[in-house]
């Protein structure tokens, strides 16, 4: 009978231990080039509103940044970049004016600044603003989808590059806006 008991309680204990797990297990802020695995740390939109001759969509650029990168400006007005690392741009034409609305965008290789769509974009990897040295690829295809959860946004995006390397990742936070209209 003792060894009934200890295989219960064993049993009771491990269900315990594998009940307790999590299973909303998220990913981190990071995006996956050609093997390597690059961290972003922070977001910010530049705002530029309907661009010339736009009947669509808002022109909002997407920057997602290490954490060594900076956007400079003066008076809340952004003039340059600054720093080492790595940063993802994505021209990206939102339905809604002043915040990128929630949904999946496209890649359009036209800039047709159709709503819901994104092209011209970038990566910079190994990036240095001061010696405007590092390894630039366009991305040629792909898509990014856009969610808010807890007034913070979270950023999923695969793509594939110019050399034809695959590009993906993920980030959840805040994201820093600037209006340039």
């Amino acid at each position: 009978m003792t060894s009934l008991k200890r295989i219960l309680y064993l049993f009771i204990f491990l269900s315990a231990v594998w009940g307790c797990g999590n299973n909303d297990i998220e990913p981190k802020n990071q995006v996956f080039n050609d093997g390597v695995s690059y961290e972003l740390d922070k977001g910010a939109v530049i705002d530029y509103g309907r661009t010339d001759g736009a009947t669509q969509g808002y022109s909002l650029n997407l920057y997602l940044m290490s954490p060594e990168i900076s956007i400079l400006g003066k008076n809340g007005v952004p003039d340059s970049i600054s720093g080492k690392g790595h940063l993802i741009l994505f021209e990206m034409y939102s339905s809604t004016a002043k915040e990128l609305a929630i949904g999946k965008y496209e890649f359009d290789a036209t800039a047709s600044t159709k709503e819901k769509s994104f092209g011209p974009a970038r990566a910079i990897f190994n990036a240095n603003y001061q010696t405007k040295t590092g390894d630039e690829y366009q991305i040629v295809s792909g898509y990014v989808i856009v969610s808010k959860r807890d007034n913070r946004y979270i950023i999923d995006f695969d793509c594939m590059d110019n050399r034809g390397k695959r590009m993906n990742g993920y980030y959840k936070g805040e994201i820093a806006y600037y209006n340039m209209e």
